[in-house]
């Protein structure tokens, strides 16, 4: 019995170090839905940058309609927001991606762990059980084995008894047997006679 509750203690250890780890992969995924939700204004000022680009497009292309005099330098203007624009855009793209690289990695992380808990776990339980089975088979046996050596020794004081009853019963009841006997035998004697 000392045997299934230690067995038992290792099983709700287990089970405490399990929730721990879950616990650690729940903060991990809040991290990674705080980088997600980061991701959105920088998709929100990538948006409206398109949209002023459109905007500085359609009025650049009014005025160059208008002052053709003027192109080099709203050509030079156009350039130097164009390039602004592509510099930001690089840094964004590449903010998204080193972000996307540490959620996979995080994300594998958690699916590591998660494995690993579940793989222990499972060996832990698969464990208990056995021995519970083995020691539950053990008791069984004992208990088998008990009760069949008490049934041999309780059959063998009642055969013992039975013999000493019998042995009493003749040693009482012979001279009653005998003086039967010689009442029958006067009985046929006068019969005969």
């Amino acid at each position: 019995m000392d045997e299934l509750a230690r067995e038992f203690r290792l099983a709700a250890e287990s089970i405490e170090r399990s929730k721990a780890c879950l616990e650690i992969v729940a903060g991990q995924s809040d991290r990674i839905r705080q980088n997600a939700d980061k991701l959105e204004p920088i998709l929100k000022g990538i948006d409206e940058r398109q949209k002023a680009l459109a905007d500085h497009l359609s009025a650049f292309a009014d005025m160059s309609q208008k002052a053709r005099e003027v192109f080099p330098i709203i050509e030079k203007r156009l350039n130097e927001l164009t390039s602004d624009l592509s510099e930001c855009v690089k840094g964004v793209l590449k903010s998204i991606e080193d972000q996307g690289t540490q959620i996979q990695s995080m994300a594998d992380t958690t699916n590591r762990k998660i494995e690993t808990i579940m793989g222990r776990t499972g060996d832990n339980v698969e464990s208990l059980v056995k021995r519970t089975a083995e020691v539950m088979e053990k008791q069984v046996s004992e208990l088998d084995k008990e009760l069949s050596s008490e049934l041999t020794k309780s059959l063998q004081s009642l055969g013992s008894q039975l013999t000493s009853l019998s042995a009493k019963f003749v040693e009482d009841y012979s001279p009653l047997t005998e003086k039967l006997r010689d009442v029958v035998q006067m009985a046929r004697r006068a019969t005969n006679a």
